[in-house]
């Protein structure tokens, strides 16, 4: 849900999942929902059968509940998102960037707050929210049953909608928890006396408690344990391909320290008569879907490394994990 929070900035991208474009109900009962697999666009094909849980008095969807508007397209989503990785189970929890790219293909890049400054934090935030770009934070420790001392969630994806600079000159970023409902209280949260009614018009913040809310960068960058950038790939020219057979691991074995030469190395040489940025990505199938009984582990941690796990593949040119520019 935060990733869909997160590609709905912008009109029209997160319309483009849905295959069903009349925006009503199928009397048919069938839905259809463009995903990405491995890359490439792949269309996953559900009804409308939902499973419910009860609540209360009365019954509601496992994660995704209707809208008030009577929407059905999250559970529909979820469904279709629970189906690609097997079953409901597998769908708990997991990598908001890879989600993400799940529903648009789009590529990503990351940064772990321990390793980046507030201001380097803070000019990646500016640069990907003025290019329309998807973001999204991670906290760390716990489940989503927990939150640290103000209030924020444990465990817990949130979309990072924007950024602002107060006429004090304190920078915030805007954020959105997916339950569409928060218990931040800490500094510029909904009840911080740090606000007065100026300042709360400058950036449109009321106080409705309908998962908005606002956070100093520097709250942000020691609360928050990570920021995923995807890209916004709506006028990106793409082309992909399988690689199969290549013996370049066992010419040159990987090293990495925590595989050695039980990793596969490949190598991709490209050529461009023009300059131009390019982004690869490399993938491998999730292990969401695999069997705990059908994975490999590798070395002496085999409760972290396994195979196959798209989070595992590394692109070492210019030093980034998933999305290499260059």
């Amino acid at each position: 849900m935060s990733a869909a929070a997160a590609l709905s900035e912008v009109p029209g991208r997160l319309e483009k999942v849905f295959l069903n474009t009349e925006n009503e109900i199928a009397q048919s009962g069938i839905y259809a929902v463009n995903f990405h697999t491995l890359g490439l666009p792949h269309t996953v094909v559900i009804d409308d059968y939902l499973p419910l849980r009860e609540w209360g008095t009365g019954y509601k969807t496992l994660f995704a509940h209707v809208g008030e508007d009577s929407g059905l397209w999250g559970p529909i989503l979820e469904k279709a998102f629970a189906k690609y990785h097997g079953n409901y189970m597998h769908i708990a929890g997991g990598d908001p960037a890879i989600a993400l790219r799940t529903l648009s293909g789009a590529p990503y890049t990351d940064f772990y707050h321990d390793a980046k400054t507030i201001d380097e934090l803070w000019d990646a935030i500016v640069e990907h929210d003025n290019a329309n770009e998807m973001i999204q934070g991670g906290t760390n420790g716990g489940n989503d049953t927990q939150t640290n001392a103000d209030g924020l969630v444990l465990g817990h994806a949130y979309t990072v909608l924007s950024h602002a600079i107060l006429s004090t000159g304190t920078r915030l970023v805007k954020l959105r928890n997916p339950w569409a409902s928060e218990s931040f209280h800490g500094d510029w949260s909904k009840d911080s006396t740090l606000w007065t009614d100026a300042l709360r018009a400058e950036v449109g913040e009321d106080l409705a408690n309908d998962g908005f809310f606002f956070m100093s960068i520097e709250n942000y960058h020691a609360q928050v344990a990570y920021t995923e950038f995807n890209m916004d790939t709506t006028d990106w020219h793409t082309a992909s391909f399988l690689k199969l057979g290549d013996n370049t691991a066992a010419e040159n074995p990987g090293s990495y320290s925590w595989c050695g030469s039980s990793c596969t190395r490949h190598y991709l040489n490209l050529t461009s008569d023009v300059e131009q940025t390019v982004y690869v990505t490399a993938h491998t199938w999730d292990n969401r879907g695999v069997s705990k009984d059908c994975r490999i582990s590798l070395g002496d941690k085999p409760h972290n490394i396994h195979v196959p796990h798209e989070n595992y593949i590394q692109a070492f040119y210019g030093g980034s994990r998933q999305l290499t520019p260059f």
